[in-house]
């Protein structure tokens, strides 16, 4: 059996259309349905029923669904022992990571292991950390940089980095308790903390739910007892730094991004955007509690599959470059 015609199964399954699964697997409609009318053929059933909306599987597609599953994890399992018993002269490595990290850290890896590895193929998805322990689990991505805590017990982690969250706050709505301080980056580290309590009744700008930020940020809502006026949610981290920036609400952020931001204007490389009727306000960063503010980054991978040798070279290059890195 064509192991594709299993990938085409899933993804159909996943989409419950042929028609969106086509779309999504780059291939045509008809040729889709061909594929799938042989995969029922070689089974002697049909997997689909055609007749419901959305499309669902028949009592033989349930049961196909779980062997497809194990079938071609193994067959990827078993692709990685052929590479690495081949001397590592060609392969492929899945890594996930969030946009973020994407941003700041990829620059840095990707050419020294194209440099390395040439023929090594990387494939890159960009998820939320929700996401990206459930792909790693599954066995759809090879290795996640994500940081901690690891909320899967299926995947087995090696510290990166150690970092923290911040509480961020615009200078029009600090406390008044707070001491005012000029700043040419518009960016102020305070050793002290700034009472949530003073600040509650205003509006926060959040992460969507998933992010790894939004997780910390909500179990520090509910070690408070407070449910915060939530203005915007967005998926995006420099939208809330810039729209913090306007005084529009209050955030969190990882000490090394903000940190970085800092460099950024230090090296005049980060301008915001300005206009006659935008006022920027400096932003204060505080420490929250040593341990809900954890936020050390990891890469994580499943407990239960053999990493490649293509895995491996990108863990060494990842610690490589974390040792004795002040930022990023």
């Amino acid at each position: 059996m064509n192991t594709k015609y299993l990938e085409y199964f899933l993804c159909i399954n996943e989409q419950k259309s042929i028609s969106q699964a086509a779309q999504k697997l780059f291939i045509s409609q008809p040729t889709l349905s061909q594929h799938i009318q042989k995969l029922e053929k070689h089974l002697g059933v049909e997997v689909f029923d055609r007749t419901s909306t959305p499309l669902s599987l028949t009592y033989a597609g349930e049961k196909l669904l779980k062997y497809a599953e194990e079938i071609l994890d193994l067959e990827k399992q078993l692709i990685k022992e052929m590479n690495d018993i081949s001397g590592f002269i060609k392969g492929r490595t899945t890594i996930g990571i969030s946009p973020m990290h994407g941003y700041n850290l990829l620059p840095h890896i990707l050419p020294k292991y194209k440099e390395k590895y040439p023929n090594i193929e990387i494939i890159l998805i960009e998820e939320n950390a929700q996401t990206l322990e459930s792909l790693a689990e599954k066995g759809d991505v090879d290795l996640i940089i994500s940081n901690l805590p690891i909320q899967s017990t299926n995947l087995d982690y090696e510290m990166l980095c150690l970092d923290q969250i911040l509480l961020a706050v615009p200078e029009n709505l600090l406390p008044k308790n707070i001491e005012r301080i000029e700043s040419n980056t518009n960016l102020v580290f305070l050793n002290e903390r700034i009472d949530l309590n003073l600040i509650k009744n205003h509006e926060f700008l959040l992460l969507r739910e998933g992010h790894r930020i939004r997780q910390i940020s909500d179990n520090l809502f509910e070690d408070l007892k407070f449910c915060p006026k939530i203005f915007l949610e967005s998926r995006n981290i420099e939208t809330l730094f810039k729209l913090t920036s306007l005084g529009m609400g209050i955030t969190f952020m990882p000490q090394k991004y903000a940190r970085n931001l800092e460099a950024s204007f230090n090296n005049e490389t980060l301008k915001l955007p300005q206009d006659n009727d935008s006022k920027m306000y400096t932003i204060y960063f505080s420490p929250l509690n040593n341990v809900i503010s954890n936020y050390s980054l990891a890469v994580a991978y499943s407990s239960h599959r053999k990493l490649s040798m293509a895995s491996k070279k990108f863990i060494e290059l990842l610690k490589e470059f974390y040792k004795d890195k002040q930022y990023y």
